[in-house]
């Protein structure tokens, strides 16, 4: 048999020259695909990274304008927050409904029974109120005790007036006609007592109008990110600060307008049409319908952040402690400045981002100091 030999060179190579020479073509080929490629998820990454800064500072540029819009501390949410308490939280706000100034005692917030309208703060028989207000002492009360218990409108106000000033044994009642107020022994002290402890995290954020008529309400709201996966939980503890890989955070917004419809709030009641805002409504812009706000209305809160933004934290630090309109012979430093609100915010990019990101970025914490004017709101 006559065999053929194969010849093992072509044009001067060799067989393993060759196949050597395809492999490292083919690595560098694939090397180059993978590069190609990772430039383009790279470029991917960066402009969602990207996206979601301007997102973040968007939204955070939205949240100080709407606050700096919004006119000055509301003193008097925040004293019925402190007469009412703070007991308990849910998802990074407060449990305890105020009532948002439409309801007092003998009333039940979240119904349509109102209570009573107003109480008054008088010096007892041979004993001076002194300039701390009434809440919590029988003593000087014109009622009882009102701790845990919701305000009316301008109940803060009345804190700094004594009806019975010379603290004789008439309580109040000077002229004999069986009222406490509009009698000679009534005075303004222009003093005290504080809305809230300052320098400490308020939770949420209270302001009202230059003309007394809108009140905005902020608070921060957090709930189970649904797109966080099953490993990364959501821990709420107390409920006063959630933490957590699974928790998605964002800045809610209320709006309130003021009426005159007395103190049952149907314009037949006392007080009705008497010129004196009484009655707190949702805002239209936040209900087609007349709603009387009651504290607990959560569905009518707005989401200010987009569901792309996680916001991880909020603190809201406040000054002064007191209404300097109410208290100008409180000589303090810490009283005699206008007020301002000190907001820090940290926030990053909820699951939804980070799926396309592909990655994790780091949280930005974003800090400024707000000063309040009425200008911008009467």
């Amino acid at each position: 048999m006559r065999h053929t030999k194969i010849n093992a060179s072509i044009s001067g190579f060799s067989l393993i020259e060759i196949l050597v020479g395809i492999l490292i073509v083919s690595i560098v080929m694939v090397a180059g695909f993978q590069a190609l490629s990772a430039v383009g998820i790279g470029r991917v990454k960066l402009f969602e990274e990207m996206n979601i800064e301007k997102e973040a500072f968007y939204f955070s540029e939205k949240l100080f304008a709407e606050i700096k819009a919004w006119g000055v501390l509301d003193y008097e949410e925040y004293f019925n927050r402190q007469a009412v308490g703070a007991v308990s939280y849910s998802s990074g706000h407060y449990d305890e409904r105020t009532g948002f100034w439409n309801f007092w005692r003998g009333g039940n917030v979240g119904t349509t029974s109102y209570g009573d309208g107003f109480y008054y703060c008088r010096s007892d028989n041979g004993t001076s109120m002194g300039t701390g207000g009434c809440l919590s002492d029988n003593r000087f009360n014109s009622v009882d005790n009102q701790v845990g218990e919701p305000q009316r409108f301008g109940q803060y106000s009345f804190q700094f007036i004594d009806y019975n000033i010379n603290a004789d044994a008439d309580l109040g009642d000077e002229n004999g006609d069986g009222k406490i107020i509009g009698d000679q022994d009534d005075e303004n002290l222009w003093e005290w007592p504080r809305a809230f402890t300052g320098w400490q995290n308020v939770q949420e954020l209270y302001l009202i109008s230059g003309d007394n008529t809108t009140r905005t309400f902020f608070r921060w709201q957090v709930q189970d990110d649904p797109d966080a996966p099953a490993s990364a939980p959501c821990n709420y503890g107390d409920g006063s600060n959630p933490t957590g890989d699974g928790c998605r955070g964002t800045i809610q917004i209320l709006k309130l307008v003021g009426k005159d419809l007395g103190v049952n709030h149907d314009g037949s009641s006392q007080g009705a049409f008497d010129g004196l805002i009484d009655t707190w409504m949702v805002h239209p812009d936040f209900s087609t319908a007349s709603v009387i706000a009651e504290s607990d209305a959560n569905s009518y809160w707005v989401d200010l952040f987009s569901d792309r933004i996680n916001v991880k934290d909020v603190k809201f630090f406040l000054s002064p402690e007191v209404d300097t309109t109410l208290a100008w012979k409180d000589t303090s430093s810490a009283a005699n400045i206008a007020p301002y609100i000190r907001l820090q915010l940290t926030v990053m990019p909820s699951w939804q981002a980070r799926k396309q990101i592909k990655g994790t970025m780091p949280e930005m914490t974003l800090s400024t100091t707000i000063s309040l004017t009425p200008i911008y709101s009467q």
